[in-house]
């Protein structure tokens, strides 16, 4: 590596940087905004975080979806699944760490979480034949927009307080935080293109790249409210509610990148392996956590973190050992 490409690749470290210092305090307005607005219109903390903030947090992947879907679609499709590995493990796992044991309400109970986990198990269960169809992408959005439905009546049972709308604060919280949300998208994906040249500079191979850099960019808006939120209750049910809505969002995603791309084939279909194990494995993970009770503890926590590690370790193992 010459003195040349040592100064392009300290400037790529230098201003990505100075794009996570900008994200962080976003994504922490954003937080703050959207829990005022969700207190105001007595919206559940865990809903808006599931739905509104899981969507937003979530524009990063919406937008690599599209802008690969007529490029590489594989690339999108890797960084789909390790997103949701992500979110499922090192995010709920490191929620659970900071905040403590988190239960299941009635109101967003065990079969709920099910339910959602079954609709993520539809990505892995449309990879099977290596490849997905348009008519699969089709079916994949509206079951995710069904599955939303679902929670916005059951979650929000209590008549939404449109008096809200009256209050000044609104409309300042509205587009504090709809401006924290634009600067917070724009943070993440220049910092994800950042990521993308540095690793490739480095000669980090592509599977690597969407598995882990740009699952891991596209996840800064969750991973930074994990970081900046503080240990209450309704901060707990807002984050843990957005690493949850985040990852079942993928799915939906996914159909998204099936429609736009008019569907696409797996090519390399082996660098999806472990992904695709330590996904089906943290899915029945969840699924006996929500069997064997009503809430998840430090201990499962650890036990999310672990997986994640796993995964890292069989991907660097694959790459030693092409």
């Amino acid at each position: 590596m010459n003195q040349s490409n040592i100064i392009d690749n300290l400037l790529l470290f230098l201003g990505i940087s100075i794009l996570l210092a900008i994200l962080i305090k976003s994504a922490r307005t954003l937080e703050k905004e959207f829990e005022h607005i969700a207190l105001g219109f007595k919206l559940n903390p865990f809903f808006l975080g599931f739905v509104v903030l899981g969507f937003v947090t979530s524009l990063p992947e919406i937008s690599i979806a599209i802008f690969s879907s007529n490029k590489d679609p594989s690339l999108s499709m890797s960084n789909l699944i390790g997103a949701t590995v992500i979110l499922l493990t090192l995010l709920i796992g490191g929620g659970l760490l900071k905040f403590g044991d988190y239960e299941f309400k009635r109101r967003f109970s065990e079969t709920d979480v099910r339910a959602g986990l079954l609709l993520i198990s539809f990505i892995i269960i449309s990879l099977l034949d290596r490849r997905i169809s348009v008519f699969e992408g089709v079916i994949l959005i509206v079951l995710y927009i069904i599955y939303v439905l679902h929670l916005s009546h059951k979650l929000n049972r209590r008549k939404i307080n449109l008096n809200g709308l009256a209050k000044k604060s609104f409309f300042r919280n509205f587009f504090v935080g709809l401006g924290s949300a634009l600067i917070l998208v724009t943070a993440a994906y220049f910092i994800v293109q950042g990521a993308v040249a540095l690793a490739n500079n480095l000669g980090i191979s592509v599977s690597l790249i969407g598995i882990f850099v740009l699952a891991f960019g596209t996840n800064l808006p969750e991973i930074t409210i994990l970081l900046t939120s503080k240990p209450t209750l309704s901060e707990k049910s807002f984050a843990i509610g957005n690493f949850f809505g985040s990852a079942v969002i993928n799915t939906g995603i996914v159909g998204l990148l099936a429609v736009f791309s008019g569907g696409f084939e797996i090519t390399n279909f082996s660098a999806f392996i472990p992904g695709i194990v330590i996904l089906f494995f943290t899915l029945v993970l969840f699924a006996y956590f929500s069997w064997t009770g009503k809430k998840l503890s430090r201990t499962e926590g650890y036990l999310l973190i672990a997986v994640y590690i796993a995964l890292v370790i069989s991907e660097i193992l694959i790459q030693l050992h092409p």
